[in-house]
């Protein structure tokens, strides 16, 4: 853990204490049920009715064995990401790890991962923000499921934010994002990916790409949140 990780880590141990009164989320709906088993969209059919892809997945080439949302991106899981994201409210950080740990177990108990891999920001927005939030997530979900956070993707390219794009660019501004550190070995290794919010897939699906390139075997990716609409 670095040194920014730790200091994060020291001020949610104050704002914890400082502000003990932060609630659990009242207003927020998890991912239950029928989803796509590619990118993890929820389907709004009965779940006895076996479809595997949803009609968004359609023709699009996938890297990602699978994806896994924990909540829709509304109400309180939206308002902790964003408050966290670009307010720095550090005490929202275990709250959202503890998300990501029900999520791993919900999603993956029987995957044998080797390593959780963070969406890299690109140098100059984490300078800018103090933090990748990926990462953070990253950290508390390994403490809880013991596996190592690799730091194996660099992003030499900044990209518009997915956040503030239609459909069609985000479904290109990841392309070419993303590159491979030289100094890790993925071949043969099944790697979770982190992240606070999916939104088209596209950017996960990037990572994977590029791990997948590098050898990995197994690629999926966990988030706190699923954006509406996606």
């Amino acid at each position: 853990m670095g040194l920014l990780s730790t200091l994060h880590k020291n001020l949610e141990i104050v704002s914890e204490f400082i502000f003990p009164s932060v609630e659990p989320w009242r207003e927020g709906r998890k991912i239950e049920g029928a989803c796509c088993q590619r990118c993890g969209s929820p389907f709004e059919v009965p779940v006895s009715i076996p479809i595997q892809e949803c009609a968004n997945c359609n023709g699009i080439p996938w890297h990602l064995d699978r994806a896994f949302s924990c909540y829709l991106f509304e109400g309180d899981p939206r308002r902790s990401i964003l408050e966290f994201k670009y307010h720095r409210k550090f005490y929202w950080r275990s709250v959202l790890g503890k998300v990501l740990v029900e999520g791993y177990r919900d999603g993956f108990s029987g995957v044998a991962f080797d390593a959780l891999v963070p969406v890299p920001l690109h140098e100059a927005k984490r300078r800018d923000r103090g933090f990748n939030q990926a990462e953070e997530l990253a950290f508390v979900l390994s403490s809880r499921v013991e596996k190592p956070v690799w730091n194996c993707l660099s992003r030499p390219h900044e990209t518009i934010s997915q956040a503030i794009q239609n459909r069609e660019n985000r479904l290109k501004s990841p392309l070419g994002s993303f590159q491979m550190m030289r100094r890790f070995d993925v071949r043969g290794r099944s790697l979770l990916i982190i992240d606070d919010v999916l939104t088209t897939g596209t950017t996960a699906n990037e990572c994977a790409r590029v791990l997948r390139e590098a050898g990995a075997r197994y690629i999926a990716v966990l988030t706190v949140a699923r954006g509406v609409g996606s």
